[in-house]
């Protein structure tokens, strides 16, 4: 026994809650109308330079979510909060489905 680590299933889960409360999960409304749900920091950066960065990305269709940007390898994108029309929190549905998603 002293070759295996023994797991509590509860304390485990419990450790993946406190991380995903330490992200901060948006759903981000652009003004050409795309949406995406996204972990979001804030970066300093000076006027007119990308102020944010969007980790594990995924644009929203519908109850669908698809990588975002198309065609890219990235797992974070900086944006310009400029280019955002609103910020929200996302439903439960779709937190869910984007939790599963970026933490497998």
């Amino acid at each position: 026994m002293d070759d295996y680590e023994m797991i509590d299933m509860n304390e485990q889960l419990e450790e993946d809650q406190k991380q995903n409360e330490d992200r901060v999960i948006k759903c981000i409304l652009f003004e050409n109308g795309i949406y995406i749900i996204s972990e979001i920091e804030e970066i300093t950066a000076d006027y007119g330079m990308p102020n944010c960065k969007l980790i594990n990305p995924y644009q929203l269709d519908g109850e669908y979510l698809t990588n975002f940007p198309k065609h890219c390898k990235q797992s974070d994108v900086l944006m310009s909060s400029d280019k955002f029309l609103t910020i929200y929190d996302p439903s439960d549905n779709i937190l869910d489905k984007y939790v599963r998603m970026t933490t497998e």
